[in-house]
């Protein structure tokens, strides 16, 4: 493995008042063989006015910007990437300095096996609002152990508990397999589950991971911000049901595809159930509709064992 790959950082943008500390804290990365990409997908010429002022950056206007469709816009720097590796950073978040060095540095630790079975690469963040106040620390689940995790054991963890132990995509950075093997260049597809509308980052890592592995870093690497607008808060994301009913989609897709055995298909789709059952008042007709759907493969699986 190349000792210092480049490293694409894609800032899919819409806010320029958050992208100017975002795009700090990436062109102050210690980190040297990176790239900058901006897709902006704002309605002025804000962005593209900021952009003009670092000759490094290569700013992308997204073709189809659009408001509900944000997917693309996070997708469109994707298309532009030279880079070995992959750093996403929302324009709402931020990277600590020694954030891609240290990621780096900790792959090239290992053997070179080892090296070249990691798919991706995640750390432990700092959660900040938006008066720019750190007020946790957000790390993995206490059994979750620094250092190389299996893939299919994180895909199982992740569906049989219907969540994210890895993080935001700011958290992550991930091989570059976009252009060479992703044949149909649909980055959150996992399967026939297209998760454009909720879960892009889980439907992401269940592609890497079937890769290869994970690298977990108890580092503080990265900052979550969040606030009243972001896209975790059902209240301002109108879209925010689709990050429930994704679970579903998932779990069936991995029932398919063999990740899951009957027992852990059963535990999966219970878990999201008790899900829906928190959510069922805010979303009736969606959540009872695919909620039917759960129950019809639980009783489906019961019947074949």
């Amino acid at each position: 493995m190349n000792q210092k790959p480049l490293v694409s950082i894609l800032i899919p943008t819409h806010r320029p008042d958050l992208l100017k500390h975002s795009l700090a804290s990436a062109l102050a990365q210690t980190y040297d063989n990176i790239e900058i990409i901006i897709s902006d997908n704002s309605e002025s010429d804000d962005i593209r006015q900021m952009c003009l002022q670092y000759p490094q950056i290569r700013y992308y206007r997204n073709p189809r910007p659009t408001k509900t469709d944000f997917w693309m816009n996070v997708e469109n720097p994707m298309q532009h990437a030279k880079g070995e590796f992959i750093k996403y950073l929302f324009d709402d978040d931020l990277l600590f300095p020694n954030c891609i060095e240290t990621m780096i540095g900790q792959l090239n630790m290992l053997d070179s096996e080892t090296a070249k079975s990691i798919s991706l690469i995640f750390s432990s963040r700092h959660v900040f609002d938006d008066h720019g106040v750190t007020y946790a620390r957000w790390s993995p689940n206490a059994d979750q152990q620094p250092g190389v995790m299996d893939g299919s054991h994180v895909m199982k963890y992740m569906l049989t508990t219907c969540s994210n132990p890895i993080g935001e995509l700011s958290t992550v950075m991930f091989h570059n397999f976009y252009h060479e093997q992703w044949q149909d260049k649909d980055l959150f597809r996992y399967g026939d589950t297209t998760a454009e509308y909720g879960l892009i980052d889980v439907a992401l890592y269940m592609r890497l991971l079937e890769k290869g592995n994970a690298l977990y870093l108890p580092f503080d690497l990265s900052a979550f911000r969040l606030h009243q607008n972001g896209a975790s808060n059902p209240a301002a994301n109108p879209l925010f049901v689709n990050a429930i009913t994704d679970w579903f989609f998932l779990i069936q897709e991995a029932k398919k595809r063999s990740l899951l055995d009957a027992e852990t298909s059963i535990q999966a789709l219970q878990q999201y159930m008790a899900i829906v059952n928190v959510h069922m008042d805010r979303y009736p007709e969606r959540l009872t509709e695919v909620n039917q759907q759960a129950v019809s493969l639980i009783q489906s699986i019961e019947n074949n064992k």
